[in-house]
């Protein structure tokens, strides 16, 4: 599709179609459709589509996002920070805040797994890091809707 901002209230017949043909093979309750110009604009609106969610259920803290170490999620500032290679952060900053990189699930790479399997260390490192920086948010606000 050649480009044609959607932006707010803009849009086009192809650009209406595509939508209408996206949301009719989409699971049932996906039926939204929003275009951006590429993966590092797609990647940023996701992050504050996220950080929306949670604030308007009364959660405006839980903004941490966890990232792999070597993912390339574009070179945008909040995609680039999200980005898991050290260049994309050297003397840009500051960065996004609160991205907190995991390592790659990559088994070839035993060293990186203290000596368990690379499926065990990066399931137990996931459930540290959650523990860590954010159950807790999480579980307050379930306990609060009991």
């Amino acid at each position: 599709m050649p480009y044609f901002t959607s932006f707010d209230v803009f849009s086009n017949d192809k650009s209406i179609r595509l939508a209408t043909r996206l949301a009719g093979l989409a699971p049932a309750g996906l039926g939204q459709v929003f275009f951006t110009c590429g993966g590092s604009e797609g990647v940023d609106t996701a992050i504050k589509a996220a950080r929306l969610y949670h604030h308007r259920r009364g959660e405006s803290e839980r903004t941490w996002i966890l990232a792999r170490r070597f993912g390339y999620h574009g070179a945008t500032y909040g995609s680039g920070t999200a980005t898991g290679f050290d260049g994309m952060q050297h003397a840009v900053g500051p960065n996004l805040p609160h991205v907190h990189k995991l390592t790659p699930p990559f088994p070839y790479h035993s060293e990186w797994f203290e000596g368990r399997g690379c499926t065990d260390f990066l399931i137990d490192e996931l459930a540290a890091a959650i523990e860590q920086i954010g159950a807790h948010n999480h579980r307050r606000h379930e306990s609060a809707s009991r």
